[in-house]
């Protein structure tokens, strides 16, 4: 039986930038049941809150309880939640997404806040035209003359980035202060008047303490870091299986992979995600997946940078700060960086959330088990981890050239030749070109390892890093269809007590590429090994010689 061909249509019914739940139904596009986790959290009749970064579906989980609680099951038949939902009312829903207010003044922003109001509770209200509608009515007075009118769990509010006023305002203290202010009276009305309400839920990227959402509540209920709801967002590996197994086998015959290793690069380059301690599996980002099942052709692109998700508001302004600045420019991937579950659970405000928190919350770094009291924070995946370093190459504006990036195309030629003076050339130009002169880099030799790997483009070679036999981890690996280099990086280095030529590391290297038997193996491919050396004092790769077999 020949591989599945795929028609335009069905490409179609990839859910890329569908965010409305309705719509993706009708349209007859790819859903992952989520739904029994859905039934669970929309059962609760006290107000609910859960962050995750940006493109992991938040948007769409919330025009999913819109359907639910609007239309019933109208749009859930086949789903999970079809053998379980038995409430039979539907309920007005008021929705807000606070990305959308205008923020060039306290006016503005109060403005669009207040016609939100109206325009949301224009339909539920009885007697809608009793509101008072004047430009001086404060938001959370405007929705305390809306609540008033209801009665008995009569609505469903739905809020989506409540904290985006806040991260996007936080170069103009003022005005934050006063959009602190605005969302903190908002909040403690909607407690207030909760009884009034069926359900609410609340989304966000951070944790920021001093909006009252936390101190108002007693009884809300965060899921951010329950285990029960860690892959609530986001598509596991059965999920992945069941739902785009054609879409992989397409991207296989495109790309002239095997399907198994079309599966292994996906999980390498956007698995991994975990978001409870005890996460009983990790998730996929569904943008990067979605994307690149899409257009294959592409290769397995950095698909959450290039959304600028990987660049909140937030991020970028704390990192203006020259103390964050250097702080996260010395961060090392071999570095293992713990926090305790107390700090985890913490709220803060959103100039103080620590940086290791800060890069969690906005999914650069995902949870690891390590103790009943701490937890290692990671990185999930190679997209992440290339991320990175773009975003510390954006950061200190360093860029590769076009020359450069000209130059990698031959990588493809230099590997069949086995040309290793031309590959350690551009290796050398990616590490000048994305270094600043007062980098510890090359104190460690996996970040620079690294570094190399990120910035080879997948379109330009296939490659692989700590490839795993019997013996142990290969470096690097760059395959074409003649070839299989592998590459073992070793330092030379001086400190007080040590030294380490670069004969010795170059010694070193060739013998753990012959003891560890890296690459070997069956295959029709010709296996060219060879050892460089990275230089601490030269700052560059240096020396480098190919393994005699």
């Amino acid at each position: 039986m020949g591989p599945t061909i795929l028609q335009d249509e069905d490409f179609d019914r990839i859910p890329l930038s569908t965010t409305r739940f309705s719509e993706l139904r009708a349209l007859n596009q790819i859903y992952v049941d989520k739904t029994q986790l859905i039934y669970k959290i929309a059962r609760q009749r006290y107000p609910v809150y859960l962050t995750r970064p940006r493109r992991f579906g938040k948007s769409l989980l919330l025009s999913t309880f819109d359907s639910l609680f609007s239309k019933g099951l109208e749009d859930f038949k086949g789903l999970s939640i079809e053998k379980l939902w038995t409430e039979n009312k539907t309920y007005p829903v008021a929705k807000f997404t606070f990305a959308n207010y205008r923020l060039s003044s306290i006016s503005d922003f109060n403005e669009d806040f207040c016609q939100s109001i109206v325009r949301e509770f224009s339909d539920i209200l009885p007697h809608p035209e009793k509101l008072n509608r004047t430009a001086a009515t404060g938001p959370n007075s405007l929705l305390e003359e809306c609540l008033k009118q209801l009665t008995g769990s009569s609505v469903v509010i739905l809020i989506d980035e409540y904290d985006a006023p806040l991260t996007h305002t936080l170069d103009e203290p003022d005005l934050n202060k006063q959009i602190v202010s605005y969302l903190g009276a908002f909040f403690n009305t909607l407690k207030d008047y909760k009884d009034s309400c069926r359900f609410i839920f609340i989304t966000g990227i951070t944790r920021i303490a001093h909006v009252s959402l936390f101190s108002t509540f007693n009884n809300l209920n965060e899921i951010t870091l329950d285990d029960d709801y860690s892959s609530l967002l986001g598509i596991t590996e059965s999920e992945l299986h069941n739902y785009f197994d054609n879409y992989v086998e397409n991207a296989a015959s495109v790309l002239e992979m095997s399907k198994d290793e079309v599966y292994e690069r996906l999980k390498l380059r956007y698995n991994g995600n975990r978001f409870s301690v005890h996460a009983n599996e990790s998730v996929y980002n569904p943008w990067s997946v979605l994307s690149f099942l899409s257009k294959p052709h592409n290769g397995f692109e950095n698909y959450w940078y290039q959304s600028s998700a990987g660049t909140p508001t937030l991020l970028i302004n704390y990192l203006k700060d020259a103390g964050h600045a250097k702080q996260f420019s010395e961060l090392s991937e071999s570095e293992e960086l713990y926090v305790t579950i107390s700090e985890l659970k913490a709220k803060s405000e959103a100039t103080q959330i620590p940086m290791n928190l800060l890069l969690q919350q906005t999914g650069y770094y995902t949870l690891q088990y390590n103790s009943e009291a701490d937890v290692l924070l990671a990185y999930p995946n190679e997209e992440v981890e290339e991320s990175i370093f773009n975003l510390k190459r954006d950061l200190y504006n360093l860029k590769l050239s076009s020359k450069t990036n000209r130059c990698m195309l031959a990588i493809p030629e230099y590997v069949d030749a086995a040309d290793i003076e031309s590959l350690k050339t551009v290796f050398n130009k990616i590490i000048t070109e994305s270094i600043t002169p007062d980098t510890g880099i090359f104190n460690r030799e996996v970040d620079i390892r690294n570094l190399i790997y990120i910035s080879i483009p997948d379109s330009v070679i296939y490659k692989s890093r700590e490839t795993v036999n019997a013996f142990g981890f290969a470096d690097m690996q760059l395959v074409t269809r003649k070839t299989k280099l592998v590459i073992e990086f070793k330092r030379s280095y001086k400190t007080e007590k040590t030294t380490v030529t670069e004969d010795q590391a170059l010694d070193s290297g060739l013998k753990q590429l012959k003891e560890k038997h890296y690459g070997e193996g069956i295959s029709d491919k010709k296996l060219i090994r060879v050892a460089i050396v990275i230089s601490q004092e030269k700052r560059a790769l240096t020396k480098w010689q190919i393994l005699d077999v």
